[in-house]
C-alpha cells in the first residue's frame, strides 16, 4: 500500500513538472516573423512582375489566414485549471490542516496552541506540511477542477448566457447545481484526508490507502459517505458565495484603488495594479464564501471524527452523526462561536484559495496558449484595384 501511496504522490509532482517544462520549452512560431517572410516574398514578386492586383489578393489571403485562431489542444483547455488547482492546494495546505484540527474539536475546550502542540508531538514539524497532503492535493485539485470547469458550462446551458453576463442569483443557483457532482466525487478522498489529519497515533503512517482500507473494513462502502450532507452544504455554499460575489468585489476593489491612488497606480503600474486587484477581489470573495459555509463544515468535521473513532481506535468520540443534531450539540456547548470554530484559518484558507485561483487560471492560460501577437500590416501594401489598373495602363 505504501508503494501505491508514494506512486500516487509523485505522479502529481511529475505531472506538474511536465506541465511547466512543456509550457517553458514548447517551440512556438512567431506570427510576426512568419508574416514578415511572406511580405518579403510578395514584395519580390511585385518588383519582378509588377502585378499589383495579384499582390492585393495575396495580402488579403494573408490577413484572413492570420485571423484564424487554431483550436486549443486538450492540454490548453484543461491544463490551466488543473495547474491552478494543484498550486493552490499545495500552497494553502497548512492552513487547511489547522482548520481541520480546530473544527474537529469544536465542542472541546482546547486552545489552538494546545491542538498544534499535540499534533507536533505526534507528527513533528514536517507533519504540518505532509500529514494528509496526498489526499488533500488530489481532493482539492479535482474539486477545484470540477468547480471551475463545470460552472461556466452549466451557466450557459441553463441561462443561455456566459457567466460574465449572468446575475448574482443566476451564478449562485448554477454554482449550487455544479457543486453536486463535485461533492459526490471527492468523498473517498475527503474521508481519507481527515482520517490522516486526526491520526494522533500515526496508525496509518500517513498512507491514504491504509486509511481507506481501515474505513472500509470498519464500515464498508457506507463509511465513505459519512458527513456527505455537510460536505454538500460546504461545497454549495462556498461556490454560490464566491461566484455570486466575485464581480462585485472586483468592482469594489477597482473603485477603491482609484480613490486611494487617484488613478496614479493604474496609470503608472497597470499590470501590477491589475494583478493585486485580482488577488484581493478573489480573496474577499473567498472569505465571503467561507462566512456562509463554515457552520456546515464544522458540523461535517465533527460527524466524520465521530464516525472514524472506531477505525482510529479513539475513545470518547461517540455521539450522534446526524447533521442537525450535531449542530445543536455544538451550539449548546459553545454557542455560535462553536459553529464558527477555526473560521479565521478557514477564511484565510478559502480566501487565499479564491485569490490564487483567480490569479493562477489566467496565468497558466497565458502560459499554455502563448503570447497573442496582433499583426498590423503596413497600409501602403493595400493598393486599390482601380489604382493598380490605372497604373498598368
Amino acid at each position: 500500500m505504501q508503494g501505491f501511496s508514494m506512486l500516487y504522490k509523485y505522479t502529481f509532482y511529475f505531472a506538474f513538472c511536465v506541465l511547466l517544462i512543456e509550457c517553458s520549452f514548447r517551440p512556438s512560431m512567431s506570427i510576426v516573423a512568419m508574416h514578415s517572410n511572406n511580405l518579403k516574398s510578395r514584395r519580390n514578386t511585385e518588383s519582378t512582375n509588377g502585378d499589383l492586383i495579384s499582390s492585393e489578393k495575396s495580402h488579403h489571403d494573408i490577413v484572413a489566414a492570420s485571423s484564424q485562431k487554431p483550436s486549443p489542444t486538450l492540454l490548453q483547455s484543461i491544463g490551466p485549471i488543473l495547474a491552478a488547482s494543484f498550486c493552490t492546494a499545495a500552497i494553502m495546505y497548512p492552513l487547511d490542516l489547522i482548520r481541520a484540527l480546530k473544527m474537529a474539536n469544536a465542542g472541546a475546550k482546547m486552545s489552538t496552541a494546545e491542538l498544534l502542540s499535540n499534533f507536533r508531538k505526534a507528527h513533528g514539524y514536517t507533519g504540518f506540511f505532509t500529514q494528509g497532503l496526498v489526499p488533500e492535493l488530489a481532493r482539492s485539485t479535482w474539486m477545484r477542477f470540477i468547480k471551475f470547469s463545470l460552472f461556466p458550462v452549466v451557466h450557459v446551458a441553463l441561462t443561455g448566457l456566459p457567466e460574465s453576463k449572468g446575475s448574482g442569483l443566476s451564478k449562485a443557483v448554477v454554482a449550487i447545481i455544479s457543486s453536486i457532482p463535485e461533492a459526490i466525487s471527492i468523498m473517498p478522498l475527503e474521508i481519507s484526508k481527515i482520517a490522516l489529519q486526526l491520526d494522533a497515533a500515526n496508525a496509518y503512517k500517513n498512507n491514504m490507502f491504509k486509511a481507506m482500507a481501515a474505513v472500509f473494513k470498519d464500515q464498508g462502502l457506507a463509511g465513505f459517505k459519512m458527513g456527505y450532507v455537510g460536505v454538500q452544504y460546504r461545497q454549495a455554499a462556498w461556490s454560490a458565495g464566491y461566484f455570486a460575489s466575485l464581480s462585485f468585489f472586483e468592482q469594489l476593489v477597482s473603485k477603491l484603488s482609484q480613490i486611494v491612488g487617484m488613478g496614479y497606480f493604474e496609470a503608472t503600474y497597470p499590470d501590477t495594479t491589475k494583478t493585486v486587484s485580482t488577488l484581493l477581489a478573489g480573496f474577499l470573495a473567498g472569505v465571503f464564501g467561507a462566512s456562509i459555509n463554515t457552520p456546515g463544515d464544522t458540523i461535517r468535521t465533527v460527524i466524520q471524527k465521530r464516525g472514524l473513532a472506531t477505525a482510529l481506535g479513539a475513545t470518547g468520540a461517540a455521539g450522534s452523526t446526524r447533521f442537525l443534531q450535531v449542530g445543536r450539540e455544538i451550539y449548546a456547548a459553545k454557542g455560535l462561536a462553536g459553529l464558527y470554530a477555526g473560521f479565521g484559518f478557514k477564511a484565510f484558507h478559502l480566501g487565499g484559495g479564491g485569490a490564487l485561483m483567480a490569479f493562477f487560471i489566467p496565468f497558466f492560460k497565458n502560459l499554455l496558449m502563448g503570447d497573442k501577437v496582433e499583426v498590423v500590416l503596413p497600409s501602403p501594401l493595400v493598393i486599390p484595384i482601380s489604382t493598380a489598373t490605372n497604373e498598368k495602363k
